[in-house]
């Protein structure tokens, strides 16, 4: 059975809207301005310049150092449980994250992998 992973392997593919993932986060308020700060510099940002940013924003800015750019395409690299390899989640916009909730409980399969492990699957491919 293939893992969610396997799903956002390739996340720089269009959308069905004809979107490209970088351009659905550039668009997202919450990612777009930290994405827009990391495309044109790789220091991050002072806070006075977020002030008028959403929480999440923020929230991201205090993530700088974790967070990559691949194909211009934003992910946060976080620790797997356990301390095993590191995995990059893919910052995911607001406009698709039921898409890929729905994707997440029901499995590429179609089939309802448990609460649980449809949890743990979330949490290490997606973050949004």
């Amino acid at each position: 059975m293939r893992q969610l992973s396997d799903v956002y392997e390739n996340a720089t593919d269009i959308r069905p809207g004809g979107e490209q993932m970088a351009d659905l986060q550039l668009s997202d308020p919450d990612i777009g301005p930290i994405l827009g700060w990391r495309l044109r510099r790789a220091e991050r940002p002072a806070i006075e310049q977020l002030l008028s940013m959403s929480e999440a924003s923020k929230m991201l800015r205090g993530q700088w150092d974790q967070l990559e750019l691949h194909n211009g395409v934003l992910y946060r690299r976080k620790m797997s449980l356990g301390g095993k390899a590191d995995v990059l989640q893919l910052l995911v916009p607001a406009c698709l994250r039921s898409e890929y909730l729905q994707r997440a409980h029901t499995g590429v399969a179609g089939v309802h992998s448990g609460i649980q492990r449809t949890t743990n699957q979330v949490r290490r491919c997606v973050f949004g």
